[in-house]
């Protein structure tokens, strides 16, 4: 009888050995994909680091509280790459468990559940947590060189990384068979609407405004703890972020046992979670994927309808209230089923938008004179441009993928009574109509807690949605480009060469973007004006006027072109040559 090492040996070196196939035909396969991808991670390395470097250096150098600020900054950080880092494996999880081929083949062969239960989770974290390993690298470096840490600390930080990232996988895991295993939609719609209700009502107490009696007084420590109450959650002594923050904080100040003792903590619980995680949560995997198996075959019917057909019709009702014509309603129903019958698709970008709006509420939180117009400029842009880049990442990971995740029925499309123009026309409109909606709220929400005159909060709410064009086109004429028709994971299909240049355009667009606006709208708002007086009307007008027509100029080169290669491309049809 095979041992359970011996199964988990010949499932990770039949993984590894697929990795590296994968490997050696990126570097020989397209040398220009590899170049590009290695000069995008070395400018990310050099540039997060002089980043990194130049803001914690100048928060250090704040009397009194630097280097309070500095560490309370750490436990935030930390605390919501934890989070991330739980719904993260909850996405990739769902996918890799239930949805994917590869499960429902591994699951006929003579493994034990329980190894191929926790293969699949260690599967996960290593592709939800690299990025975290990458992207927190420069980081480090920067803290490190800051307080002059010894090669203790980064030895500590590389030996803690992946106790880190094992609990919020194991915590993936555990929730991920629980709502397999037990869920049902009628009590889970009323536990989530709980759940909301009541973060959003711990997160509005928190957040709220803090007397000015509360943060002044003798202790400056007191005043400094009293302003930043809200962040408390992120120090909970239960967090594991708060054990690896710990660790890390005490070794720079050169407090090795303490360090030791929350490392050793941190690696215990994470020993522990991987432990039940194969003992406990193993064994009850196969009945929680046979139960989704059965709950998604064919003919499969709820309670309160009489056939699959009467549910999807009803799933496509909503279709009909707007003003389409057939073909179109018929195609957008189409594309809300796929995207609502994948969890791991709505769960990221609930998290996205959710994390956005809990942003933009809190605006007014920030500290800043807001009787200044140069912060309240400063906030605005920096509001804008995180909008934006979380817009850019929305549309690369879903909107790029569209078109390739139509694979082997595309033939269909193009045999139906509509061009396939039309089809990447009418991606390209819903998405605009959904995401371009929701930044324009986030928008119009954050000029009402700036308190912006309306004219400009008309101006960035049209900004916003005129880049929302710009990115979704990018991304729905890239992912036209560079199709990945033999692909159904959408994770894969962005990996590729296309992707990685549609996220690195996006990325250049909305700097040029943001910096467009801010040159020639600055007139108006850099301070100092006292010696020659305010800006003459007229004179800020015109400034608007030409940042507008500048961030149009900007999306016609480089939005505009790629969508008119795209749909020349299309319309010929050589995109069947591949079928």
């Amino acid at each position: 009888m095979v041992s359970n090492a011996e199964q988990f040996r010949a499932l990770a070196k039949w993984n590894l050995r697929i990795l590296r196939v994968r490997f050696v035909d990126l570097a020989t396969g397209s040398r220009l994909m590899a170049l590009t991808l290695m000069v995008f991670l070395a400018g990310y390395l050099v540039i997060g680091y002089f980043l990194f470097s130049r803001g914690l250096a100048y928060m250090h150098r704040l009397p009194a509280v630097g280097g309070l600020l500095g560490e309370r900054i750490l436990y935030l950080l930390f605390f919501f790459i934890f989070v991330m880092l739980v719904l993260s494996n909850v996405a990739v999880q769902f996918g890799s468990l239930f949805t994917h081929r590869e499960t429902r083949w591994l699951i006929t062969l003579p493994l034990s559940p329980s190894v191929l239960f926790f293969w699949k989770t260690v599967e996960s974290l290593a592709v939800s947590s690299w990025g975290f390993m990458f992207l927190s690298a420069p980081l480090l470096a920067a803290y490190g060189t800051l307080h002059g840490a010894g090669w203790q600390f980064y030895a500590l930080a590389s030996l803690l990384l992946l106790p880190f990232v094992a609990i919020p996988a194991a915590a993936a895991s555990w929730i991920l068979l629980l709502l397999a295993r037990y869920a049902k939609k009628s009590w889970l719609v009323g536990a989530g609407t709980i759940l909301i209700a009541l973060i959003g009502v711990y997160f509005w107490r928190q957040y709220s405004d803090v007397a000015e009696a509360e943060t002044t007084g003798g202790n400056i420590v007191f005043a400094l703890n009293r302003a930043l109450r809200h962040t408390q959650i992120s120090t909970h002594a239960l967090a594991p972020s708060t054990w690896w923050t710990d660790a890390l904080i005490q070794q720079v100040k050169g407090l090795h046992r303490p360090a030791g003792f929350n490392g050793l903590l941190l690696l215990s619980n994470a020993l522990m979670a991987l432990l039940l995680t194969f003992v406990i949560a193993g064994p009850a995997f196969p009945a929680a994927w046979h139960r989704l198996a059965r709950r998604g075959a064919p003919g499969a019917t709820s309670p309160r309808s009489e056939s699959g057909v009467t549910r999807t019709k009803d799933r496509s009702r909503i279709v009909a209230w707007f003003p389409l014509k057939p073909a179109t309603r018929a195609l957008v129903s189409k594309d809300i089923r796929e995207f609502v019958r994948e969890p791991s698709q709505w769960i990221q970008a609930a998290v996205i938008f959710g994390f956005l709006l809990l942003y933009v509420f809190n605006l007014r939180n920030m500290g800043y004179d807001y009787e200044s117009p140069f912060w309240v400029a400063v906030v605005t842009f920096l509001n804008m441009t995180v909008c934006s880049l979380a817009l850019s990442t929305l549309t690369t990971r879903f909107v790029f993928p569209q078109f390739s995740l139509e694979g082997q029925r595309l033939w269909i499309l193009a045999l139906a009574p509509f061009s396939l123009r039309r089809v990447l026309l009418q991606k390209l409109l819903m998405n605009l109509v959904f995401t371009g909606g929701a930044s324009m709220v986030l928008m119009l929400v954050s000029g009402f807690m700036l308190q912006l005159p309306p004219a400009k909060i008309v101006f960035f709410t049209s900004a916003i949605g005129l880049m929302s064009f710009g990115l979704n086109a990018i991304a729905m004429s890239f992912g036209a480009l560079f199709p990945n028709l033999e692909e159904t994971n959408p994770a894969k299909i962005v990996s590729g060469f296309g992707g990685t240049l549609c996220l690195i355009l996006s990325f250049l667009y909305v700097a040029l973007f943001i910096a467009i606006l801010a040159a020639l709208s600055a007139g108006e708002w850099l301070p100092g004006e006292g010696a020659g007086g305010p800006v003459p009307r007229g004179t800020a007008a015109a400034g608007w006027v030409f940042a507008g027509l500048g961030a149009l100029g900007l999306t016609i080169a480089l939005a505009g072109v790629p969508l008119f290669i795209a749909i020349n491309r299309v319309k010929r049809l050589e995109l069947l040559g591949k079928l």
